[in-house]
């Protein structure tokens, strides 16, 4: 749904019953924002998996086979949370990358920047958000004997550390706002 169809017109108002109007013009209202909407899914995502992460940790759950590997890589470490805290700026960086092509080049990104373009930003930002975090949960999380040893294998290995850090992600993030500017 692209526009608001409805608009209310104060006609005449009387101090006992304003009399009011709906004028209904598709193009009275522009609520094409797909980008704003899914920047709020993906914060109130977020806060939600918070209290569920920090509520699981305060409960001290015990952790054994498969599900408990699951829970403990992505509840109790707080991946799933980091990871939509990582979506969010990605689609932070696609809403300010939208706005500077309206202001900067209108005419282009009114023939250019079509609806599925917007679709796959908002696609991107929930996939790269996933893929920032959750496979190094995955592959650097342990449990053993009922207990989660978050990222243990990822403090045992230098290179690793080198190479997959969370400031790479920052300077990823700096590296897209600079370039598109210029």
């Amino acid at each position: 749904m692209r526009h608001l169809p409805a608009c209310i017109r104060i006609k005449d108002q009387t101090p006992r019953a304003p009399r009011a109007e709906v004028i209904c013009d598709r193009r009275s209202v522009d609520i094409d924002g797909s980008v704003h909407h899914n920047q709020n899914l993906l914060d109130l995502c977020c806060c939600v998996f918070i209290v569920v992460c920090l509520s699981v940790r305060v409960g001290n759950v015990y952790v054994t086979g498969t599900l408990g590997y699951v829970i403990c890589a992505m509840i109790i470490s707080e991946a799933v949370a980091n990871c939509l805290l990582n979506a969010s700026v990605i689609n932070l960086l696609s809403i300010t990358f939208e706005r500077y092509l309206k202001v900067v080049w209108p005419f282009w990104s009114k023939k250019y920047l079509k609806r599925w373009i917007i679709i796959g930003a908002i696609v991107f930002s929930w996939i790269a958000g996933l893929l920032s975090m959750s496979p190094m949960a995955f592959a650097t999380t342990l449990v053993v004997d009922g207990s989660c040893q978050l990222f243990e294998l990822y403090w045992q290995n230098a290179e690793l550390m080198l190479g997959y850090s969370p400031s790479l992600f920052f300077f990823l993030s700096l590296f897209i706002c600079i370039s598109s500017s210029l």
